[in-house]
């Protein structure tokens, strides 16, 4: 593949990504709730998720039972191990650098104009974690499906060995628009891509992102929950 397809390809998801974040942040300050702009969000991953799998066959139509067998099998506790490690040493990377002023001072982060309320959460507790959890699983299936088991193969095929640096920055590019600082996720992006290049293995790095993602996601509600 030229260079220039995979490239215009994440650009245009960038771009997509940060229509759906404008808009969800519309809706929650117009006064259609942010419930409403959450769904939207939903809707959108999971068109995405659908998308990736697309992609992930469209190279090679075996792909999409090979993906069956990949979460048909048991973890080994090499794997579960893995994952761990990969999720404390990306956390410990991340948590050390968001520290850094530079760092933090470089965000585009479109969510800062509103945030979730003690009554908005009392009021629909039950349905906002539903809609939080499903967002997590669902994007962090859609990312992974997408970043690793599409476009890392891309990628591969072009640049060989160095492509965990490649795919380790288009994955991190792809945060520039939402709450999670994409320059302090560079080392974990590269760390993710890393592995991936050396274990051929999509259940470790999802694992090590569910896990990242679940525990940020309980730390962004968890000061409502009494």
């Amino acid at each position: 593949m030229n260079p220039k397809k995979w490239i215009a390809e994440l650009v245009i998801i960038i771009a997509l990504i940060f229509v759906l974040n404008f808009s969800v942040t519309f809706i929650a300050v117009s006064g259609f709730g942010i419930i409403t702009g959450q769904l939207l969000n939903l809707v959108a991953f999971l068109i995405f998720l659908i998308w990736s799998l697309y992609r992930i066959t469209s190279l090679k139509k075996s792909n999409l039972s090979n993906l069956y067998m990949l979460f048909n099998t048991r973890f080994s506790i090499k794997e579960l191990l893995l994952i761990v490690l990969i999720f404390v040493v990306g956390n410990l990377a991340y948590s050390f650098l968001i520290e850094i002023d530079i760092v933090r001072s470089i965000k585009v982060d479109v969510y800062r104009h509103f945030s979730l309320d003690n009554h908005t959460f009392e009021e629909y507790r039950l349905i906002i974690l539903i809609i939080l959890v499903l967002i997590i699983v669902v994007g962090v299936f859609t990312e992974e499906l997408f970043f690793r088991g599409y476009l890392f193969n891309v990628q591969f095929e072009l640049y060989g060995k160095y492509t965990w640096i490649i795919n380790g920055i288009s994955w991190s590019i792809f945060h520039i628009f939402s709450n999670t600082n994409f320059i302090a996720l560079l080392p974990t992006a590269f760390l993710y891509s890393y592995v991936y290049q050396q274990k051929r293995n999509l259940r470790i790095t999802i694992g090590a992102h569910l896990i990242m993602n679940l525990i940020a996601g309980y730390h962004l509600i968890s000061k409502f929950i009494h």
